[in-house]
């Protein structure tokens, strides 16, 4: 499998307890793979420990200014150069031992490849409310604008053709929230059902190996904001 051809995009935000951890597992069982590591500011070691790897295919990012995990997210398939990347978390609650199926979808042809959850490990009650309730009113949104509906369109992992996502963020770049955390909904609100091919791999989503999550009242804020551009 080439994996050259492909970019892990990994935002990043005080991962310091994680990143060495996966960039160690990616490099060692991904030959060629590419890695674009888009920190925000971290004011851990993150950045620290990321260079001290002194791998060639990895690529930091350093923003400052405006932050947000869909900027980031952009700012990553910018910098890429390679055929197809995929988006996803630092701190394991991504499986990477999934990237070769994903690899695999996008070669046989899918622009865009979802990871669908079919099992959540160690969210309390109310957090799964939270995304219930957000995956209707996202599906909603979906369903009026003509866009394709996925079975799990809140999902922060999924892989795409680069071309084909830069052509469809250029189209109507409003749509995205800056600092919003739902880039896969802000993508899929503006691609009409005719003119993509997606796919979908289903996966276990685990609890954060170390670390707290960093989803909060603001984040919920920018989501409901986003239902309306």
């Amino acid at each position: 499998m080439e994996f050259g051809k492909l970019t892990a995009i990994l935002p990043t935000l005080n991962e310091e307890e994680n990143i060495s951890q996966l960039l160690d597992f990616l490099i060692a069982n991904y030959p060629g793979i590419n890695i674009t590591i888009v920190d925000d500011s971290s004011a851990d070691a993150t950045v620290r420990i990321a260079k001290s790897k002194n791998y060639a295919n990895l690529k930091i990012l350093e923003r400052t200014g405006t932050r947000g995990l869909t900027t980031s997210i952009i700012d990553g398939i910018n910098a890429a150069g390679t055929e197809f990347f995929i988006v996803m978390d630092s701190d394991f609650q991504h499986p990477p031992e999934k990237i070769p199926e994903i690899l695999r979808a996008l070669d046989a042809g899918a622009d865009l490849v979802v990871m669908r959850r079919t099992e959540v490990r160690d969210w309390p009650a109310h957090r799964k409310i939270i995304s219930l309730g957000a995956e209707f009113l996202a599906n909603l949104r979906l369903s009026i604008s003509g866009s394709p509906k996925v079975s799990d369109v809140m999902s922060g992992y999924f892989g795409a053709r680069r071309d084909w996502a830069l052509r469809s963020i250029s189209s109507n770049p409003k749509r995205f929230e800056p600092q919003g955390y739902k880039f896969l909904f802000d993508l899929l609100k503006g691609v009409k059902k005719s003119s993509i091919k997606v796919g979908e791999i289903a996966y276990v989503f685990n609890g954060r190996m170390r670390g707290k999550s960093k989803i909060g009242l603001p984040h919920i804020f920018r989501f409901f904001r986003s239902l309306f551009s």
